[in-house]
């Protein structure tokens, strides 16, 4: 199997591959070169040598991904190379029940986070292309005919998020969504409703480990009022859930500068 076929299977597999390329090397045969890291520690390919193939393999597992960049490491031999690290990522896709006016500004601004979006609501003049990103898949239906259609399709790459008009709704959908194992999953609602939601939902026999997982309230603590703050602090949520970070701002985070850097290449 070609590199460019494993790329394409790991895509289609939801899995992380970082890429090596060789761009600059001492030897110029070796220019093109490409290496695949898998997660899992498996690696195919070799770029230059082999002694080389295991430093460059060190380095990628000691430091932190901030985008595409150009690496220059030295060789015991003698000369620098040039490396193209390059990361595959797995398409992010939230799953929206409800398609009020949270929904659409959340769908907007994941629009633009480059999540695949889906979007659930049973009434139709909601439901409707017209309130959400070009591209966005909307199911106008019942909602428990909708999350059990969904239920497979929800995965460790996906955030649900919980949204519909009324506690009945959320009820249903988390009934039929226990179990599954999604990245994110997140439902609004105030204290007291959503401690009321999980007492009925343990009673039922619906396990408290998979309730605990779940952000309710949604959201970080932004002081948001209207459905565009709302939706922030969602979509702020969701994406440091993900990325697997605490929201803090980055004069008091760790890596300050690495993130300064980072942020710096979109300027």
């Amino acid at each position: 199997m070609s590199y460019y076929e494993t790329l394409a299977q790991a895509a289609q597999n939801g899995e992380v591959i970082d890429v090596l390329t060789v761009v600059a090397c001492p030897e110029e045969a070796a220019v093109g070169q490409m290496l695949l890291l898998h997660q899992d520690g498996r690696q195919d390919g070799v770029i230059w040598r082999q002694d080389f193939t295991e430093k460059a393999a060190a380095y990628i597992r000691e430091h932190t991904w901030q985008g595409p960049q150009v690496l220059r490491l030295e060789h015991t031999a003698g000369g620098c190379v040039q490396l193209f690290w390059d990361r595959l990522l797995p398409t992010r896709k939230a799953v929206i029940f409800g398609a009020g006016h949270i929904s659409r500004a959340l769908a907007q601004m994941l629009s633009l986070l480059e999540f695949e979006l889906l979007v659930v609501d049973d009434r139709p003049e909601f439901a409707a292309p017209a309130w959400f990103p070009a591209g966005t898949e909307i199911m106008c239906q019942d909602f428990a005919k909708a999350t059990l259609q969904l239920a497979e399709r929800i995965d460790a790459q996906t955030a649900v998020v919980l949204a519909t008009r009324g506690h009945q709704h959320d009820l249903l959908c988390l009934r039929l969504l226990a179990g599954t194992a999604p990245a994110y999953m997140g439902m609004l609602g105030s204290r007291r409703r959503v401690a009321a939601l999980f007492r009925q939902l343990a009673d039922e026999g619906v396990p408290e480990a998979w309730l605990a997982r779940i952000q309710a309230p949604i959201g970080l603590d932004l002081g948001a009022q209207t459905p565009g703050e709302i939706a922030l602090s969602i979509a702020a949520e969701i994406l440091g859930v993900l990325q697997k970070k605490n929201a803090q701002p980055l004069r008091l985070a760790q890596e300050v500068w690495h993130g300064r850097n980072a942020a710096e290449k979109h300027l």
